[in-house]
């Protein structure tokens, strides 16, 4: 099985190729204001290193959202071109679903948002299983909720969110992770959803984008 992965969704990008659920070809491409110029051949460039052609992939895993504007909307055309000429399924993720803490139960992964707020998913370990709130936008000071729960946070941007949240609350009190083997858990996360026939064709695939309490598609 081997599979593109385009994970698009903040400022830095991420171009995954694996093969039978070992990465075989990562690279990070940052500044996604230029990500339309690198994207493209970044993905050329890995294809011919490893021999690989469109008619190899088994899935294309994509995120879509919340995040980047202008980063989902790249890497989803891209997506959906390869996925209309050869008719490979996609696979939508979002990265806050696939951030992870080592030995918690409990956390919040939180992505900056370019409005007063922060995207956040609540996620809990159930019986070895994680279970996942839905995606949403909240106001730095609407955290307050979330940490009577679990003061446990989650992200690619702690330098960032440290900086917003010392205005509202206690930095010391709360504790701040980078996500456990990301490009592993976000492999198997988009095999487990292929395998399991949650493919969309390139006509389905829709980003999620969320504007204050209203999510639209």
């Amino acid at each position: 099985m081997i599979s593109l992965i385009l994970d698009t969704t903040l400022e830095s990008s991420f171009v995954i190729i694996s093969k039978n659920s070992k990465v075989i070809f990562l690279k990070k491409i940052e500044n996604n204001k230029h990500l339309s110029t690198h994207l493209m051949p970044t993905i050329n460039s890995a294809f011919e290193k490893l021999n690989i052609k469109l008619d190899n992939l088994s899935f294309i895993g994509c995120s879509m959202g919340p995040g980047s504007y202008t980063g989902l909307r790249v890497g989803a055309s891209i997506a959906k071109t390869f996925s209309y000429i050869k008719r490979i399924p996609i696979i939508p993720f979002s990265s806050l679903n696939v951030y992870h803490i080592e030995n918690e139960t409990s956390y919040l992964s939180l992505i900056n948002a370019k409005t007063p707020g922060v995207y956040l998913v609540k996620t809990k370990l159930i019986n070895n299983k994680k279970i996942f709130t839905t995606p949403e936008i909240i106001p730095i000071e609407g955290l307050n909720k979330y940490f009577e729960k679990t003061n446990n946070i989650v992200s690619f941007e702690n330098d960032l969110l440290k900086i917003r949240l010392k205005e509202y609350f206690t930095l010391n009190s709360l504790n701040f992770f980078n996500p456990h083997e990301y490009e592993n858990n976000l492999i198997n996360y988009c095999e487990e959803k292929f395998l399991n026939n949650k493919g969309l064709n390139f006509e389905n695939f829709n980003l999620l984008y969320l504007r204050g309490p209203v999510v639209a598609k």
